[in-house]
């Protein structure tokens, strides 16, 4: 029975110290890739996390990824530091609508694992260096083949001189115009202009001083053509322009269905409705309405828009009164 008990014991004592050594064995990382986010024509950033080193340190960390969805084996490997946590990096000088396959990986003494392999295509901008106005206004700037335009529309209420542009709040005031002047949607900025910007009439576009900032200008037809053309043409470029945010999403966002929308174009736009020549507002969530520069008309009484809907892929060409209030986009003048 001594023997039996002696063996009972020493037999414990085995179970416990292999039960020690499992608990203090290393073994191989845990990562985490997230999507990539700020996708450009040219860049993206990677990003991803260390969720367990496995018991041991991790002295490596970073991402696979190429054009192939074979990860490892056939991509590109780039490291992001070392240690737990979240990391992220730039990938530039990649290629125009071209689709990237992405995994993150981590490494501790056992070895390489990685994470989910996930996918993004480049889109067709690039980021520019943003503009402000003469009133302190900032705007994001694409660069959308050898064109850059402001990713928002104008919110000025003065023209570039600083002079003030009448705001005319009345219809019938609006409706007897014969210059400049301006107006939120529903004469209200708090949830409207501040999300949508100003609705010009076009005389305001017309008037020498100017709504635009230094070396930028309203579009002329030509301008908007070549960018309708670099987004795969008139059928599809409103897609390629319009925001993704649609109801139930907040203000600013289109109506459902956005029929199309991607935003591969960068554009970010947003359906600011319009101002009639009789003063009402219209189709707020469900139509863009922006100025050409170009009159038309043999009277030369109206003047180009360019339009984007709701439930339509592509774009519309309109000519509307002069009185009308639409939307503004600028685009750096190059010449």
């Amino acid at each position: 029975m001594k023997f039996l008990i002696i063996s009972q014991s020493a037999l414990l004592y085995i179970v416990l110290i292999c039960s020690c050594a499992r608990e203090g064995a290393t073994s191989l990382p845990v990562a985490e890739t997230y999507p990539p986010y700020d996708v450009t024509a040219v860049s993206a950033i990677a990003a991803g996390r260390v969720t367990s080193d496995g018991g041991g340190n991790i002295v490596e960390r970073g991402f696979y990824w190429g054009e192939e969805p074979d990860l490892p084996d056939e991509g590109q490997k780039i490291v992001a530091g070392s240690g737990m946590g979240e990391f992220e990096i730039k990938l530039e000088g990649l290629e125009m609508e071209t689709t990237y396959y992405i995994s993150a990986f981590a490494e501790n003494e056992q070895g390489i694992s990685t994470g989910e392999i996930l996918s993004f295509t480049t889109t067709l901008f690039r980021y520019g260096e943003g503009v402000t106005d003469h009133e302190g206004n900032h705007y994001n700037t694409i660069i959308v083949g050898n064109q850059e335009w402001m990713a928002g529309n104008l919110m000025v209420s003065s023209y570039r001189n600083g002079d003030p542009i009448p705001e005319i709040e009345d219809g019938n005031d609006w409706h007897n115009l014969t210059g400049g002047a301006f107006v939120w949607y529903e004469n209200r900025y708090e949830g409207r202009g501040e999300y949508y910007g100003a609705l010009y009439n076009w005389y305001a576009v017309a008037d020498e001083r100017g709504l635009c900032p230094p070396g930028w200008r309203v579009p002329g037809e030509e301008d908007w053509d070549s960018l309708v053309i670099f987004l795969g043409g008139s059928e599809i470029a409103g897609g390629a322009m319009k925001s993704e945010r649609t109801f139930p999403d907040l203000h600013p966002r289109w109506n459902e269905p956005n029929t199309g929308a991607t935003n591969t174009g960068g554009f970010s736009a947003f359906p600011a409705g319009y101002r009639e020549r009789a003063g009402s507002f219209r189709d707020l969530g469900e139509r863009a309405f922006w100025w050409s520069a170009d009159e038309h008309g043999i009277d030369g009484s109206w003047a180009h828009n360019m339009v984007l809907r709701y439930d339509y892929p592509g774009v519309f060409r309109f000519s509307s009164s002069k009185h009308r209030g639409c939307s503004v986009r600028c685009i750096k003048d190059n010449d």
